[in-house]
């Protein structure tokens, strides 16, 4: 038979190793609700994070398209207003060409002189006019300028043509 000494030390060595145990079952256990809650909270920060970032190309998004309207209607209403302009200076360089009949002497010879050069000035309004049509916000001032340039050049051709 087990003497008594016997029995407490399996008794002690079983509660040992059952409490043990539980302890072990008990860490695993905490481990795993400690990494799902990790998980959770993960999860979670990930999606604030992508309804944030949604949020944000949202209004980006409406940005560029503000600044696309913008830009749309600034350069309709530059070409616009140079097309009115041109209308004019159409008008006006009809009128050298009908002089350079009617008139006599020097100043028709002025005006005949002029008229290539008109002509010639025309056309690179009408090319830079086109590059208009081209131009994206990144080169739309280099353009305007060119255009504005080669309009003023035109004008004073015109103007000075008699």
């Amino acid at each position: 038979m087990i003497s008594f000494t016997q029995a407490i030390t399996i008794g002690t060595t079983a509660l040992l190793v059952a409490t043990g145990c539980e302890t072990a079952a008990d860490q695993q256990r905490k481990a795993n609700e400690a990494q799902a809650e990790a998980n959770e909270r993960a999860l979670r920060a990930q999606r604030d994070a992508d309804e944030t970032a949604a949020r944000a190309q949202a209004d980006a998004n409406r940005e560029i398209a503000k600044a696309q309207e913008k830009f749309s209607k600034m350069r309709e209403e530059f070409r616009h207003d140079l097309q009115t302009k041109l209308v004019e200076l159409d008008k006006d360089i009809a009128e050298l060409r009908t002089q350079s009949v009617t008139q006599t002497g020097q100043k028709r010879e002025k005006i005949n002189a002029n008229l290539p050069i008109i002509e010639e000035r025309r056309s690179r309004v009408t090319e830079a006019f086109r590059e208009l049509e081209q131009a994206n916000a990144t080169t739309w001032d280099r353009v305007k300028g060119e255009v504005e340039k080669r309009y003023d050049e035109l004008k004073h051709s015109v103007e000075s043509a008699t």
